[in-house]
């Protein structure tokens, strides 16, 4: 009987060992980095310079467009859209970041334009913000 007491106390303590270092360590993945999260990134990276290029044809036609909309009525993007749309690729895999949220297009002037993703956190003005700046001269 006093042999089963302390298998039972034996257990007993292990778990609850267990269970404090549990409570005291660091949450899961804090020291090493997410790789996935960093995939996302290389990904709309990738996004926003395939964006640039549409946007620097435009630009040697025209200039910078005003919005993004402008930019889907072009005919090179909309030969490029319906080419995706063949392969699965809709336009919000085109026009947004690896976390879904739509890419901001700010336009500084006609000849500068902004890309950005608001980046894992999704939120604008933040230090995880994904920009890229489209400028040419004449």
């Amino acid at each position: 009987m006093v042999k089963r007491k302390l298998i039972v106390l034996s257990i007993f303590c292990i778990f609850l060992i267990g269970f404090i270092l549990a409570l005291f360590a660091p949450p899961h993945g804090l020291n090493n980095p997410n790789p996935l999260k960093k995939q996302h990134i290389e990904v709309t990276e990738i996004k926003l310079q395939r964006l640039s290029y549409f946007l620097v044809y435009f630009y040697e036609k025209r200039q910078f467009p005003k919005n993004l909309n402008d930019l889907l009525e072009n005919e090179e993007f909309q030969k490029y859209r319906d080419e995706n749309k063949q392969r699965g690729i809709t336009l919000k895999h085109i026009m947004a970041d690896s976390w879904g949220e739509d890419f901001v297009y700010h336009r500084v002037n006609g000849n500068e334009v902004l890309l950005i993703s608001k980046g894992p956190d999704q939120k604008l003005n933040t230090s995880d913000d994904i920009q890229l700046d489209v400028s040419l001269k004449q």
